[in-house]
């Protein structure tokens, strides 16, 4: 029997959040969630969540796993096309050329409803992407400002949404869901406390005990500003618009590029969300309002309220 057996669903949707290649780890977050038998009717992915948000809806999250585990570091490294002077170091159409087929072609052709979450450069409003070629949507998404370089969509320059939304909750829910369960692999501030929290497998006991570490190049020094500004974000907005089960992912150190160890942060997803089941179906008895308790459940029907697999 799975371990979510018996929860009768409400229309439950995932927020995946920003984190460069930490988002790789709800690869196997979602991959518990599938095995476990949860129901999922709509998926919103921000920066790299919008990468694999992409791959859930289409069905084709397995045929991600894959290609990404696949990658060697100097593989890795070839993926990335230098754009250098033009508004950012990297084009990252190379890159995603590569993950293209394991995202589907058009949002609205997608198993799943699916928002991927940008950023307006011009007037600084989040923009939600919900119709058109997944390819431009997520281009837009992953485009961390200084690193890859802007996308353009219907006359608006779009750029990395960490900046506004770094855990899409409220797409989740203009998207028609009851229950949102986010998953984040960015560290938090430590005064929030989180679901399903565990201390980070990098945490000393101690500052003064912690090594040193080499000094950082100038991507690095970008990709961390980025990822402390997402994080303080989706602090923020986490608090302001709690999710109904929030899923915080313990992950490894890695660098923004760090793809070939794809395998390492898919177990520590898998390892986070096995951990956090017992309380997601906790949190989704409680969820579930009185008189659907005690009159039953509409019958669902239609390919986009199935599990995508």
């Amino acid at each position: 029997m799975s371990a979510l057996a018996g929860v009768r669903p409400l229309r439950i949707g995932i927020a995946l959040g920003a984190g460069s290649a930490a988002a790789l780890a709800e690869i196997g977050a979602l991959q518990v969630l599938r095995e476990a038998g949860l129901p999922v009717h709509a998926v919103a992915g921000t920066s790299a969540g919008s990468v694999v948000g992409a791959a859930f809806a289409a069905g084709r999250l397995t045929e991600l796993h894959e290609a990404l585990t696949g990658l060697s570091r100097s593989q890795v490294v070839r993926l990335f096309d230098w754009a250098w002077p033009r508004e950012g170091f990297l084009h990252g159409r190379r890159a995603l050329e590569y993950l293209a087929p394991h995202l589907g072609e058009r949002i609205e052709e997608l198993d799943l409803p699916f928002a991927a979450i940008a950023t307006d450069l011009e007037r600084g409003d989040e923009v939600r992407l919900t119709r058109g070629p997944v390819f431009d949507a997520v281009r837009a998404s992953i485009a961390i400002p200084g690193i890859f370089r802007p996308w353009r969509i219907d006359g608006r320059l779009l750029v990395d949404g960490g900046l506004v939304n770094p855990v899409p909750v409220s797409a989740c829910r203009e998207l028609g869901c009851e229950f949102v369960i986010a998953m984040n692999a960015l560290r938090l501030r430590p005064e929030f406390e989180v679901a399903a929290s565990s201390p980070h497998p990098d945490a000393d006991a101690s500052e003064a005990a912690a090594p040193e570490t080499p000094e950082p190049g100038l991507l690095d020094v970008v990709a961390r500003a980025s990822d402390i500004l997402a994080a303080r974000i989706a602090t923020s907005r986490l608090r302001e618009d709690p999710p109904g089960f929030l899923l915080q992912i313990p992950v490894p150190d890695v660098g923004m590029f760090d793809l070939h160890r794809t395998a390492e942060l898919v177990e520590a997803g898998r390892s986070a969300a096995s951990a956090a089941l017992p309380g997601l179906r906790d949190a989704l008895a409680r969820a579930v309002p009185l008189h659907r308790r005690l009159f039953g459940w509409p019958r669902r029907s239609g390919s986009r309220a199935q599990l995508a697999s």
